[in-house]
């Protein structure tokens, strides 16, 4: 029963999530490790390490090789550090969503008020292994939002050539109403209500926040 309810909240949680397979476009990295101080945050770029909780930084796969904000990243060391030699290490790819790099195990490391993106033997006994999840970006979809706004906001705002405004008793000018053949005026009908807009990948990213969370429970179930 319980491997069943565990593979059911994970195929729901999966259904939610937008898989990302193809790293040459822009995306993030969560951190999945349940139950952990570092679960379902960020992966930035503090300094030239990859930190954990820092703002999350805009990742790509080039020719096997991560970028973080379009810097190679080299794990060679034991360390995701910036390449000094602008290379990087090859051969990382996304495998089901996550990103695998050969020979690194993704485990964050006490350092200071935050945590470091280091190879977890490096960690010993203080390093929290975890998932490096690939998130899709939805930055560039909510960028055209505005332009798609006021486009609707300028085609609402064009008068109508079957409507005119009448002056009310008072001098003022009132509602619209349509003129009809016959003589007679009538009210138009009552505009319906504008659609709310989505906040610039808030929603997408909560959506999957809270997949990602009942994915990682159902690991433990």
């Amino acid at each position: 029963m319980k491997f069943t309810a565990a593979t059911l909240l994970l195929a729901a949680a999966a259904s939610a999530l937008d898989v990302v397979t193809d790293g040459s476009k822009p995306f993030g990295i969560m951190s999945l490790r349940s139950a952990s101080a570092i679960h379902l945050s960020s992966v930035g770029v503090s300094g030239d390490a990859l930190t954990i909780g820092s703002s999350g930084a805009k990742f790509t796969i080039k020719d096997g090789v991560l970028y973080a904000d379009d810097k190679a990243i080299d794990f060679s060391s034991g360390e995701a550090k910036v390449a000094s030699d602008g290379k990087g290490t090859s051969g990382v790819t996304l495998e089901k969503g996550y990103v695998t790099v050969p020979g690194f195990n993704w485990a964050g490391c006490p350092e200071g008020n935050g945590y470091a993106v280091d190879d977890n033997s490096k960690c010993e006994d203080d390093g929290i292994p975890f998932g490096a999840y690939a998130v899709a970006d939805t930055s560039a979809e909510s960028s055209a939002a505005p332009a798609s706004s006021a486009a609707a906001a300028e085609s609402s705002a064009a008068p109508s050539s079957a409507a005119e405004a009448k002056p009310t008793a008072g001098g003022n000018t009132g509602a619209v109403v349509t003129q009809i053949g016959d003589g007679q005026i009538q009210a138009p009908p009552s505009a319906p209500p504008a659609a709310p807009e989505q906040a610039n990948g808030a929603v997408s990213v909560g959506v999957s926040a809270a997949a990602l969370g009942v994915a990682a429970a159902a690991l433990l179930i």
